[in-house]
């Protein structure tokens, strides 16, 4: 991570640890007997990062990180990549200085007044962009490998055709300070930047933002919540008297 993204001085340590929220893919017993899904037909495509609003130089999720704790096979549940989305998201936000807002499966301006986020000039559909992609990659590994990822990497959720347990975490990793895209010396750049200028065709970039950097509660926390407390009771109701 150190080398992706600079050096250690660079990365916020407090907000950059593993916590352990395991993420579970089991599979259905449905799923045994038939194909895969084409990755372009996969219906999760997202850009991580549902707790801010997103700039090109976010600091909040500098890194896509996925450490498996559970070897993973092809068909096995495993998460697929659309490595032309980095170029795609990224030259979407460059063109939106005044930041987006993560809508579901979607990025939104912050700006906007639509009631509903399709109907804004500058909604942006991880699923349509999905299917501009033409080359995709299944990650499969072992326990203990660590996938790291750019942050602005097209990535879905898949189908476990195995049903042999998968278990992954997906933590954010964040800077203290934004991504510099508009550093004095080239050989500051970090990888990552480096990456990010390259999917926008240029060597170096004053962006700007125009609006507000801020963190936003996110829309799946309340069923998460819910979720949480129904399982708290259930777990109550299921202790034996004493």
């Amino acid at each position: 991570m150190k080398e992706l993204l600079g050096g250690k001085e660079r990365i916020d340590e407090p907000s950059s640890t593993w916590g352990d929220s395991f993420i579970v893919n089991l599979g259905t017993e449905s799923l045994e007997s038939i194909d895969p899904v084409e990755p372009q037909a996969l219906d999760n495509w997202h850009v991580d990062g549902d707790f801010f609003v997103h700039f090109l130089d976010s600091p909040e999720q500098a890194l896509l990180v996925i450490p498996i704790f559970s070897d993973i096979k092809p068909r096995g549940g495993g998460t697929f990549i659309a490595p032309e989305g980095v170029n795609m998201v990224a030259k979407y936000l460059a063109a939106h200085p005044e930041g987006v807002l993560p809508t579901g499966m979607s990025f939104t301006p912050s700006t906007s007044t639509c009631a509903d986020p399709k109907d804004d000039p500058g909604y942006y559909s991880y699923l349509q962009a999905a299917k501009r992609c033409t080359n995709f990659f299944e990650i499969t590994g072992e326990i203990g490998d660590v996938i790291l990822l750019h942050p602005l990497m097209l990535h879905s959720a898949s189908k476990n055709h195995l049903r042999v347990p998968r278990f992954i975490t997906n933590p954010p990793v964040s800077l203290k300070e934004p991504f510099n895209f508009n550093r004095e010396n080239p050989d500051d750049f970090s990888l990552v930047e480096k990456k990010t200028l390259k999917a926008l065709g240029v060597n170096q970039l004053n962006f700007k933002i125009s609006t507000e950097r801020r963190r936003i509660v996110p829309k799946s926390r309340a069923a998460k919540d819910k979720l949480k407390l129904e399982e708290e009771r259930r777990f109550a109701g299921s202790r034996p008297s004493l």
